[in-house]
């Protein structure tokens, strides 16, 4: 049996040829089948067999994968993707050395599904919408936690412990902060299906649920014209697509003061559709959004939005494998929630 001075890590080969971390892992759990590039193969696998001949063996099964979604810049969540992947990564990253464990961090990429089917990892925190199959294919070898997931309608993540968002709490908050600066009317704005309008948007029902029921919470009115599911072309809201729901909104003597959308991105673009067509913001609408990517400050007026603790997901998640490494017990559909914080800024002012 080889002894600790006798192992090296996946991240040691992987430095020592120039190689990415993710390569090394996927050529030691699959030699023979891995999507790595022949000549990067070929480069790993004569490393291991000069290791194996001094005596030294690469540690499996010692990493925490990162399953992240590849990033496509024709897609406007870019900036959302972004921010939660280099919180993971910079909290799990000294999170994972302080442990002595490496993080490799893997692009999910759904035109390729199979090419993570050969993951090999202590335990895998996912936040890419990988194919339940796939996930299930993880989970029969090692622990794995959806991030940033919720119940999703469609039964994504059935039997995976997941952290994520508490939509409820942090409508809640805002509609809170809004009833006190005066509204009385609110609206919200988002789209329940993706631009290839199939999946549902899982968020945006959460959200939409929540903040009908923090309405009635405070005795303010759920009107239907307020609640706005409107079929976006991608995931952008044109300036066509904002002037009529404005218009929409604006008519009747009761229009609402204040507008809830159903995340930063959305909200960003209404602040711009805003400046371009001479709608004061706060005075004509208050403006919400949720999430609190990078946009919510450079926008003008800086937006009013809920912050997700994606540096809590992190290290929550990461106690969850722990937990079920220590334990034995793959999952038992724990779902964790940690409440968003309400960042109010110049977008939001009292009701006129």
């Amino acid at each position: 049996m080889a002894t600790k001075k006798d192992r090296t890590t996946q991240m040691a080969v992987a430095h020592a040829l120039g190689l990415s971390q993710s390569a090394v892992s996927r050529v030691l759990a699959d030699p023979s089948g891995a999507k790595v590039a022949p000549d990067k193969k070929k480069k790993i696998l004569d490393h291991l067999a000069r290791l194996a001949r001094r005596g030294v063996v690469p540690l499996r099964g010692r990493n925490l994968a990162l399953v992240l979604p590849a990033l496509n810049r024709g897609n406007r969540s870019e900036n959302y993707q972004y921010g939660l992947r280099e919180q993971l990564i910079q909290t799990l990253e000294p999170a994972c050395a302080s442990r002595g464990r490496d993080l490799v961090v893997h692009f999910y990429h759904p035109e390729d599904p199979e090419a993570l089917r050969g993951l090999s990892a202590w335990g895998a925190i996912v936040a890419a919408q990988a194919p339940d199959a796939l996930v299930g294919a993880w989970a029969d070898r090692f622990p794995v936690v959806a991030v940033n997931r919720p119940g999703e309608p469609d039964g994504l993540y059935p039997r995976w412990d997941r952290v994520t968002t508490d939509n409820a709490s942090g409508m809640n908050a805002l509609v809170a902060h809004l009833a006190d600066l005066g509204h009385r009317r609110l609206a919200f704005i988002g789209h329940s299906l993706d631009p290839r309008g199939s999946a549902p948007q899982a968020h945006f029902i959460e959200r939409l649920d929540a903040f009908c029921a923090a309405l009635r919470a405070r005795g303010l009115p759920v009107e239907k014209k307020c609640l706005v599911d409107y079929k976006p072309g991608d995931w952008t809201a044109t300036p066509v697509v904002l002037d009529a729901i404005v218009r929409s909104l604006s008519r009747g003597a009761a229009r609402p003061t204040a507008l809830c959308f159903a995340n930063d991105h959305l909200a960003v673009q209404f602040l711009k559709y805003a400046r371009d067509v001479g709608l004061r913001i706060p005075h004509k609408f208050s403006v919400c959004g949720f999430d609190d990517i990078g946009l919510a400050t450079k926008a003008h007026p800086p937006l009013t939005t809920l912050r997700q603790d994606f540096e809590g997901f992190a290290r929550t998640a990461l106690s969850v494998i722990e937990e079920r490494s220590r334990s034995g017990v793959r999952s038992s559909r724990w779902q964790i929630r940690l409440a968003p914080s309400l960042v109010v800024r110049e977008s939001t002012g009292p009701a006129r």
